[in-house]
């Protein structure tokens, strides 16, 4: 069971976990003298106090051959590894089999793809073009991303799409194609009509080279904004309303200038304006570029090493002016958050400890990732202060101790432990990563005892989300893959871009009903099977796939998918369950509203059911260069719905109770009830 913990109980000693190479992971404990927080979720049955997790770590260097030859990769070298990489890799393959094993029957009796691509003319003639000339700007393969939003507040989602275009040190903004705007004509209840449009009259005109994308109610008018994030000035595109978008983003003091590839829109102040963090990768200059010798000596694209990192910036939001001007003001610097050398690819935000205040966690590329922790309002500032306690939470680097070039993030309660977890893919031969989350932002490297180690190492990951694939409760990872070295063999045949590698859905199997694992206060031994052989084309072609976008497109209770490859159409992906085995498992569809009218990015629900408590995170951000349905959708597995309780990020707590299930409901702040303690 999940219980909400007031601030009488809150320990004043934390545990943290430290990861050290070459020795001992040791958890001490560390005072952090700050005055009592308001109440978080966490689950029964925690022990608080010292604890000690020990994990050896062999230093010695071997030589052991690479992993099993993939049809995406053209090498057959050795590749050198740690004595841990030896052994974890032998536990991995271990697990993989015992998972082959286990889920064999599950599988055996449908054929039907997971997902169907939407076909022309229902889906968006959208292409990303990279334009790759030769020069091999490292932009060219880091694109494209965007984001699904409710533009129009009809209630079904629209599609905004970024572009690139030439890329060189002469190009104008004028010679590169739009981003597009596109409109969902779907008619309620009529999910075969689903179909996306130009919507032309938004005045959307963006004319820089374009990476991805985030959406927020900046303006608190109940509409989303877009806000664009660009090799060069960003930009933010105010709602007006009626269809049409104004550019605000110098005014409102948001156009940052530099390589932006990920955005996270919350209220970290708790002020009632939604804020916005920016992460910024290489300091890239067209003067200072260079090609790199790839293993085969011929050149290729040089990696973010050979660029000076960018500073991050976190933007205040300061409101609407008497003016009717959104403003925002840099409080980086203030908020202890500019850190210059991150080449930051993937940003989200959650209450990771639980403490009632928003935190930060963003992936980077090739250096130690980071868990900016909200220290509130301290010595008498006007903004909230952060605390970067990656190292010690265990997040900074991977189970060895060794830091990974991280660029897609996702973050769920995978584990219904009532906590939140974090998922990142990395660079092929590091394998992705799977942080769990023991209830204090206290997290172990589990990639390799949950089977998702081996079928990763030969893949470079970017866009990861999580997503409940047929609603049987237990969360299900899909995470789309292309190299950034040229494979050799794609080279030889004159492909253009020699990058393509298949993308991957992993399924988590549910663990036996009758076993402990899904009693109240216990946490199953999670497994995942790789299955991306039932996703349909998008995960068996190859290609060069960067950003995913993940909402419930046709409102039928389960989530779809968009996928951006590159120099490729544009990939709607609808989720097959509701037609194929809609009788059986049952689903909620959740969107919040905060007492000012706008959303509520950061908000955990907890949905309670006849089959246990179900924890979700409301956001918009994660993944890579991508922004997802604001809506919450819960699949309950066999279980009814019958209540949701709602911890808001003003701190307020309520509980709903729901007039039925496989339905979207809108839950109001303040229109609920407030729970007694012994209730939370």
């Amino acid at each position: 069971m999940v219980q909400l913990v007031s601030p009488q109980d809150r320990r004043s000693v934390r545990p943290v976990h430290c990861p050290m190479r070459g020795g001992a992971a040791r958890r001490v404990g560390r005072k952090n003298g700050l005055p009592p927080r308001v109440g978080r979720f966490r689950p029964n049955g925690r022990r608080s106090g010292l604890r000690r997790r020990v994990a050896v770590y062999a230093p010695d260097r071997l030589l052991i051959p690479a992993a099993p030859a993939h049809p995406s990769m053209s090498s057959t070298k050795p590749s050198v590894h740690t004595a841990a990489t030896t052994a974890r890799l032998v536990h991995a393959f271990a697990s993989m089999a015992f998972v082959v094993w286990a889920a064999a029957p599950l599988l055996a009796d449908d054929d039907t793809p997971l997902f169907e691509r939407l076909e022309a003319p229902s889906a968006p003639e959208h292409v990303y073009r990279t334009g790759a000339s030769g020069e091999r700007y490292l932009p060219e393969i880091m694109g494209g991303g965007g984001a699904l939003l409710d533009f129009d507040r009809d209630g079904d989602l629209d599609l905004f799409l970024v572009q690139g275009g030439p890329l060189g040190p002469r190009v104008t903004s004028s010679e590169r194609p739009a981003d597009q705007l596109y409109r969902n004509e779907m008619r309620s209840g009529e999910p075969e009509t689903l179909r996306f449009v130009p919507a032309n009259g938004s005045g959307i005109r963006e004319g820089e080279y374009g990476m991805g994308a985030a959406s927020a109610d900046f303006d608190r008018d109940g509409l989303p904004d877009l806000y664009v994030l660009n090799l060069g000035p960003n930009e933010l595109w105010r709602n007006r309303g009626d269809g049409s978008f104004e550019a605000v983003g110098a005014a409102a003091g948001v156009d940052d200038p530099g390589w932006s590839t990920a955005a996270s829109p919350a209220d970290f102040d708790g002020d009632g304006w939604i804020d916005l963090y920016v992460v910024n990768y290489v300091d890239f200059q067209f003067h200072r570029h260079r090609q790199c010798p790839a293993p085969s000596s011929a050149l290729d694209y040089c990696g973010p090493l050979n660029f000076p990192g960018s500073a991050d910036r976190m933007f205040r939001n300061l409101g609407v002016d008497s003016g009717g001007h959104l403003r925002f003001e840099d409080v980086s610097r203030a908020a202890g958050l500019l850190s210059p050398e991150g080449r930051g690819l993937g940003s989200s935000v959650a209450d990771f400890d639980r403490d009632g205040r928003l935190d930060l966690y963003v992936a980077n590329d090739q250096m130690a990732n980071e868990l900016w922790l909200n220290l509130g309002t301290l010595d008498g500032r006007t903004f909230v202060s952060f605390s970067d306690e990656a190292l010690l939470a265990g997040v900074a680097v991977n189970g060895r101790g060794e830091p990974e070039a991280s660029m897609g993030v996702a973050t769920a309660d995978f584990d219904r432990d009532g906590d939140l977890d974090i998922f990142l893919s990395h660079l092929s031969e590091e394998t992705n990563t799977l942080y769990v989350n023991d209830g204090r932002a206290l997290f172990l490297d589990r990639t390799a005892e949950t089977g998702l180690a081996v079928p990763s190492f030969p893949f470079t990951g970017f866009g990861a989300v999580w997503l409940d694939l047929e609603n049987d409760g237990w969360l299900d990872l899909a995470v789309v893959n292309g190299t950034i070295k040229s494979i050799d063999a794609q080279r030889a045949t004159g492909d253009p871009l020699p990058l393509r590698q298949s993308n991957q859905i992993f399924r988590q199997l549910p663990p036996d009903p009758g076993s402990a694992a899904v009693r109240p206060g216990t946490t199953p031994d999670a497994r995942f099977e790789e299955i991306s052989h039932r996703g349909g084309e998008a995960f068996t072609r190859a290609a060069v796939s960067r950003g995913l976008m993940r909402g419930d497109l046709d409102d039928d209770g389960d989530s779809d998918l968009v996928l951006v490859d590159l120099d490729e159409p544009v990939k709607i992906l609808l989720n097959t369950w509701s037609r194929r085995r809609s009788g059986e498992n049952r689903w909620v569809g959740l969107r919040l509203v905060d007492v000012h009218g706008g959303q509520a990015p950061g908000a955990v629900v907890r949905v309670t059911t006849t089959n246990g408590a179900f924890t979700a995170l409301a956001h918009t951000d994660g993944s890579y260069l991508s922004a997802h349905d604001e809506r919450v959708l819960v699949g309950t597995g066999t279980g009814t719905a019958s209540a949701v309780d709602v911890l808001w990020p003003s701190g307020r707590v309520e509980q709903f109770v729901l007039d039925g299930d496989r339905q979207y409901h809108t839950l109001r702040e303040g229109d609920g009830r407030t729970p007694s303690r012994n209730e939370r």
